[in-house]
């Protein structure tokens, strides 16, 4: 059975008792940093709803415990400030009951999150009679089943000193790893920025905990929006609140970012999991909530398992066994914590008929200059198991907003975007998926706005790269006058052209003709795929050719591809080869 309690006191300073080896936090003697490393070994044993769907994957079961009953309940001591605990139920263990204490009058609130089962949660006084109860409804199958979700709980009240209980009830059986997270703080009465401006008691409990430095980081920004699910429903004054919050603290960008798709909307909120959703507003359930927050924090609103070219994706976790640290599971186990590499053979198409977008990835990827750099920093590790990526909106190459963020977990299909963990990591899949996901936006330039795998097939890679880097350069090279609905920059560029603008560190990809395309002549026979992008590593003015790598990246004899590349004269390259991309 997992167990765990962490305390933080009133300054944040950390005091462990920990019973499981996750736990080794040194002390900081910057207090921020100290929450921060609390906060994160928290998020990663709690507030994700992913590593507890892992437990009901794998089928594992909660054994009954001895903590069934009042009279053998598990022992706190008083809880003053921010306390964590951690166990899981279902099964043959029904129930947990907890004793604690409170010294004077306080404010308590709490938050339980990491259910992948429907989890009743009771705060009971010294006779066992219920004060308290959060009892949010349902569980939700995420991916076509590859795990499930159940909505988080929460409370908050005024207690007066004394003994209390409390009591966390399975609900039908179901087996999930559970968080418990407390924060009492005494009551005051005094006039502050708070108390004038946040009148939910919970929202303005966590607020206080962790906006003294008036920054407030992504973890504590989820504690603060569960916060709100107490009560089954999300009323006037908890949006009213945490819209107040999203306005008027600092936050990272991405967080910012993240946290005002919640509070305020997106026009992605429409949908989760493929069913009707719809923004926050006054009157929202708790589960309403919980999805968002799941949906952009947690990477829980994974792409639909349907693909419009045919055929369905099936979802499982991704093993990162041998990778440590950030940089090797996005990138393999040749980057260290100091030292990213990647390069274009990482790229492995898969099924998905997005050549396009894999063939940027790869054409930035084998730019040193500035791509590796910009695939580098569009990820951002959550430490819980889950990046947050970053893309730009664009139009025909041109970038039209600001950063915008999604969040992606492990849970990836391999019969898309391929990877081999210990070589490459996990970067090309991630990608893949993070930008089906932020395809929902409407600001990519995609057919529909249907966040399903199947909408980021058949494309262009000069749509691609500036919408990766966030920098309207380049575009498309051709002898049309239009590709699309983009004006290219020129006619189809000469040899040395090409090779000029890849020493000025270009990222590079070409498309190649359509099967029957009458303009040049037929490419079935000539060793090329039709209808596909390629990126371009080289070219020699000296001999007359190109290295082009195909991002199946396989080698095939009938096409003289070794490992993905292969070496064309320019006079082949001109006659099947109609658009070029830079970026």
């Amino acid at each position: 059975m997992f167990n765990q309690s962490q305390s933080f006191g009133r300054q944040d300073t950390l005091n462990t008792n920990l019973n499981t080896s996750a736990a080794n936090l040194s002390a900081s003697s910057n207090g921020l940093d100290t929450k921060i490393s609390a906060l994160n070994l928290q998020t990663s044993a709690s507030l994700n709803n992913f590593s507890s769907s892992i437990l009901a994957a794998n089928g594992s079961n909660a054994s009954a415990d001895s903590n069934n009953t009042m009279s053998t309940a598990t022992a706190w001591a008083p809880l003053n400030g921010w306390f964590a605990h951690g166990e899981s139920i279902g099964g043959t263990d029904t129930n947990d009951y907890f004793s604690f204490s409170l010294n004077g009058t306080s404010n308590l609130s709490m938050v339980v999150s990491g259910l992948s089962a429907d989890v009743d949660i009771r705060l009971l006084d010294a006779n066992g009679n219920q004060i308290a109860l959060s009892n949010n409804s349902g569980t939700h199958s995420v991916g076509g089943n590859a795990y499930k979700v159940g909505t988080s709980e929460a409370f908050d009240v005024t207690l007066n000193a004394g003994s209390y209980y409390f009591k966390a009830s399975s609900y039908d059986g179901g087996v999930t790893d559970y968080k418990m997270n407390f924060l009492a703080k005494p009551v005051t009465y005094g006039s502050d920025w708070y108390s004038q401006n946040l009148k939910d008691s919970g929202i303005n409990n966590w607020a206080r905990q962790f906006g003294s430095d008036n920054k407030l980081e992504r973890n504590e920004m989820m504690f603060i929006m569960q916060s709100a699910l107490d009560g089954g429903t999300v009323d006037a004054q908890e949006l009213s609140d945490l819209r107040k919050i999203v306005s008027s603290f600092q936050m990272d960008d991405y967080v910012k970012n993240l946290s005002t798709k919640v509070a305020f909307g997106s026009s992605a909120n429409a949908t989760y999991q493929g069913e009707s959703l719809g923004n926050l507003v006054a009157g929202s359930s708790a589960t309403h909530l919980d999805k968002l927050i799941g949906k952009w924090f947690l990477g829980n609103d994974l792409p639909s398992t349907s693909k419009s070219s045919g055929g369905t994706v099936s979802y499982s976790l991704a093993s990162t066994n041998g990778l440590s640290g950030r940089n090797q599971v996005l990138f393999g186990q040749d980057s260290t914590s100091s030292q990213v590499k990647m390069s274009t053979s990482d790229i492995k198409q898969g099924s998905l008929a997005d050549c396009y977008f894999v063939a940027a990835l790869g054409a930035l990827a084998g730019n040193s200059q500035h791509g590796v750099s910009s695939i580098n920093n569009m990820f951002i590790d959550n430490g819980d198991g889950t990046f947050t990526v970053r893309f730009y909106g664009q139009n025909d190459g041109k970038v039209t907003t600001g950063a915008e963020y999604v969040t992606v977990n492990q849970y990836l299909s391999g019969s898309l975007a391929g990877y081999d963990n210990q070589n490459t990591g996990l970067w090309v899949a991630l990608a893949e998926k993070a930008y089906t996901q932020f395809s929902e936006l409407g600001i990519s330039q995609r057919d529909t706005t249907a966040n399903n795998y199947g909408n980021i097939e058949y494309g262009w890679g000069f749509r691609v790269m500036n919408a990766i880097t966030g920098v309207t350069q380049g575009g498309v090279y051709a002898d049309y006058s239009k590709v699309g609905s983009a004006t290219p920059l020129g006619g189809f560029l000469s040899l040395s052209d090409i090779a000029s603008r890849l020493n000025q560190g270009w990222a590079m990809t070409a498309g190649t003709l359509g099967s029957q395309e009458g303009k040049k002549v037929k490419i079935e026979n000539s060793g090329i795929i039709a209808s596909h992008e390629y990126v371009v590593v080289s070219a020699n003015n000296s001999n007359g050719t190109l290295t082009l790598y195909n991002p199946w990246g396989v080698s095939d004899s009938s096409r003289g591809e070794t490992n993905g590349y292969k070496t064309v004269s320019y006079n082949d390259f001109k006659k099947y080869f109609d658009k070029i991309h830079m970026g």
